[in-house]
């Protein structure tokens, strides 16, 4: 499957894929997230962490909070590392078919669900939170989400 519209439209938001010296995911972490989470990640996201895994957009971008019905910014898209990290710092708090895509910076995540009732759904996860309410629903897909991705713009008035 081709993403060429996806990488375009990031792009034209100001992030830059990955070099060609760029570490891939290593298949057994792959196994090892899909094995825990009871579902395979989206082909999308496969080809997202290769194309912008631990990338950031150059300014500020935004997605659409569903839940506080506003604006959010888009933090970064995590690297490998951060992935394993977050998956199993996450473990026992966020449901068990979750797995982090992004980090907003302030130690919340972006996530897809891998699990056969949802899967590919996107949700936002806090996990600070001390309540069942920690995560909820952004996007129906993670291509939905991506295509959600938007920078804010100033309408000028014209002088006259």
């Amino acid at each position: 499957m081709a993403f060429e519209d996806l990488e375009a439209h990031l792009q034209a938001l100001g992030i830059a894929p990955l070099s060609d010296q760029f570490e891939p995911i290593a298949d057994e972490t792959w196994q090892a997230i899909e094995a825990a989470a009871g579902g395979a990640f989206p082909e999308v996201v496969r080809w997202l962490f290769t194309r912008f895994g631990g990338s950031r957009f150059d300014d500020s971008t935004y997605y659409n909070d569903r839940r506080r019905h506003s604006k959010a910014l888009f933090g970064w898209f995590v690297d490998a590392d951060e992935l394993t990290e977050a998956f199993e710092r996450t473990r026992g708090s966020m449901p068990d078919d979750m797995v982090p895509l992004a980090n907003d910076g302030h130690g919340n995540f972006v996530c897809v669900s891998l699990g056969p009732d949802n899967a590919g759904v996107v949700s936002f996860y806090l996990p600070r939170l001390s309540t069942d309410r920690r995560h909820y629903r952004l996007a129906d897909s993670v291509e939905d989400f991506l295509r959600s991705l938007h920078r804010e713009t100033t309408a000028t008035i014209p002088v006259s």
